[in-house]
């Protein structure tokens, strides 16, 4: 059988932050395909060569993993509406039966991928006559899933789509618990998933390539970082680069080149810009005047400037302005278009 599993329970903490990094998890799935405004490609790729990422859990994070177990129990009473949980729970009639794994699943024909299913779905009750099938069980607002045209956030689909598809299972369902007070299911077959499944090897077998090859090359920038050779530092920084994904027209991707950026300022100064740079500059300006209809245009070239830019905090047009992306008090970084 291709699909194995390995136990988390025989993990510390520490052990599993560097095991999941030899694989990617149907978790990011979503990311790499569409980026989304928290997170981006770009930024999983450099975390998957191992820069630090400041892990800070906020509340909505911690009462979904605080709430998990009673949804996944209360999942197991669930026939379509709140009062069947207490009306089922009452009489002891389960419609479902489900098992916390706490387990990553693997499989021999997708070598770079993992997964790990909050639980599974057991032959029992209305699926007796079925195998085992993958539960996704997410904490969320109203408010969020309103924002989705399809009222099912995408990167949740394509991650249950991927734990189908490495474990080998013929159906799975997402299991919402919205607003604190009410829930939402939604049973998705395989077979009716169209070509998700394709769509996720597209994308993350050239990602997961580049990151293979990019690791050593990160490795060697440390040593050349703390040698202080900077040669060498900017000839390998130009050698990741090349292997960066595709930016993605997103707010996660924007807002992290300003952290990629941020502890490469220390004398870069300035560049002259060209006049190709000149009219990025100048078409940013003017679409920064129509954001409300153009704001995803303007996101783009702003994308596109920052990565000229780089690590340099002033792109200069001479007598025709510049573009400016200094570091503040703070430390982050302002990015002003002044051109003319």
């Amino acid at each position: 059988m291709a699909v194995r599993w390995q136990d988390n329970s025989l993990l510390t903490y520490d052990q599993w932050l560097v095991a999941r990094l030899e694989s990617l998890g149907a978790s990011i799935y979503g990311t790499i395909v569409y980026g989304s405004p928290w997170s981006s490609n770009l930024e999983l790729f450099y975390e998957y060569l191992g820069a630090p990422k400041n892990r800070i859990e906020n509340f909505r994070m911690w009462m979904g993993k605080e709430t998990e177990a009673t949804s996944r129990k209360m999942h197991q009473y669930y026939e379509g509406s709140e009062q069947s949980v207490v009306d089922n729970f009452r009489s002891g009639r389960k419609v479902k039966e489900t098992i916390n794994l706490n387990a990553t699943a693997f499989n021999d024909l997708y070598p770079h991928l993992s997964c790990t299913p909050d639980s599974e779905i057991q032959p029992f009750g209305i699926y007796v006559n079925r195998g085992k099938g993958a539960l996704e069980i997410k904490n969320t607002s109203s408010y969020v899933l309103n924002s989705y045209e399809s009222g099912l956030p995408t990167d949740n689909v394509i991650q249950i789509c991927g734990q189908m598809m490495i474990c080998e299972y013929d159906y799975g369902e997402l299991f919402y618990f919205i607003d604190n007070n009410k829930f939402q299911l939604h049973p998705i077959e395989r077979k009716e998933t169209g070509n998700i499944e394709e769509v996720i090897l597209q994308h993350t077998v050239p990602f997961w390539e580049s990151v293979i090859t990019a690791r050593p090359l990160y490795n060697q920038l440390y040593e050349a970082q703390r040698n202080m050779n900077m040669r060498l530092v900017g000839e390998l920084q130009n050698e990741i680069a090349r292997l960066e994904p595709p930016a993605q027209n997103t707010i996660g991707y924007l807002n992290f080149l300003s952290k990629k950026y941020t502890d490469k300022m220390q004398g870069m100064g300035i560049m002259e810009g060209t006049e190709a740079q000149l009219s990025i500059a100048r078409k940013h300006k003017e679409l920064g005047k129509q954001i409300k209809v153009l704001e995803e245009d303007k996101r783009k070239l702003e994308i596109e400037l920052k990565n000229i830019l780089g690590d340099k905090h002033t792109l200069n047009f001479g007598k025709n302005g510049k573009i400016s992306w200094a570091e503040s008090k703070t430390g982050s970084r302002s990015f002003l278009n002044n051109v003319k």
